[in-house]
């Protein structure tokens, strides 16, 4: 049996359309604010990295020279010829005072320091997050998952160091030729996360792994805050070792 329906009068129409057209333009928005938030957050995350980097490398640094095994090889002066001499010295000899005041004396010598650097910064774990959430007794609702996602790659253009730093990435890393005597070391490969914060963005933690070969490398995270207007290191947590 055919049905046949009477045509909506034109005001129906009219009315429909119109809460279509006003559906369609709150979903607009709400799709905008939310593209919105993320590359605001992204940015951000980027701009804080940039600050820190310098502050920041310089910790990793020390935190991987401190734990690495021996022999660590360090510059000494002979104290018969006046000479200097690159020697192997057992981690038990060393601190990390001494590590931080080899870093001030190496701008101002022709030491210098290759560290090869992960071609991307990385998304953060779940398991970091969870942990930074933990340290400051933070509810979901107040921290963003968007950093579990997406990560961006590394302009090395972009970050600062001190001068003995040569900052290289991965993707160029060469072996060092073994008759370089103006070499005090080489880190093969550094890598960062992405960098979680609170709600107020006084307080953040990115994590930072390091690797030197099979089964050889180190893992930590590292929280950071805001102080006087300027972002600076609070803790730093060794989570592990191979």
């Amino acid at each position: 049996m055919l049905h046949l329906h009477k045509d909506l009068p034109v005001s129906s129409h009219a009315t429909m359309t119109s809460r279509i057209a006003l559906f369609s333009i709150i979903t607009l928005c709400l799709t905008v604010s939310c593209t919105s938030k993320h590359h605001n957050e992204f940015d951000f995350d980027k701009a804080v990295m940039q600050e820190i980097f310098p502050l920041l490398l310089d910790s990793m640094y020390t935190e991987i020279t401190f734990s690495m095994t021996p022999p660590r090889i360090i510059e000494v002066v002979d104290s018969i010829t006046g000479k200097k001499e690159l020697k192997p010295v057992e981690k038990g000899l060393i601190d990390k005072k001494i590590v931080r005041n080899e870093l001030s004396l190496c701008d101002t010598n022709s030491n210098y320091i290759i560290i090869f650097l992960s071609d991307s910064i990385h998304a953060l774990s779940r398991e970091d997050l969870e942990a930074f959430r933990s340290k400051y007794s933070l509810s979901k609702e107040t921290t963003s998952n968007s950093h579990l996602q997406k990560s961006y790659l590394l302009l090395l253009k972009e970050l600062t160091a001190r001068p003995c730093f040569k900052l290289k990435l991965s993707s160029q890393y060469q072996p060092t030729s073994n008759n370089s005597m103006i070499l005090v070391r080489q880190l093969k490969e550094l890598s960062f996360s992405r960098i979680i914060f609170d709600a107020d963005k006084t307080h953040g933690m990115l994590t930072c792994e390091y690797v030197c070969g099979l089964l050889c490398g180190s893992g930590f995270r590292v929280y950071i805050k805001k102080a006087k207007s300027k972002w600076e290191i609070e803790h730093i947590e060794h989570i592990w070792v191979s």
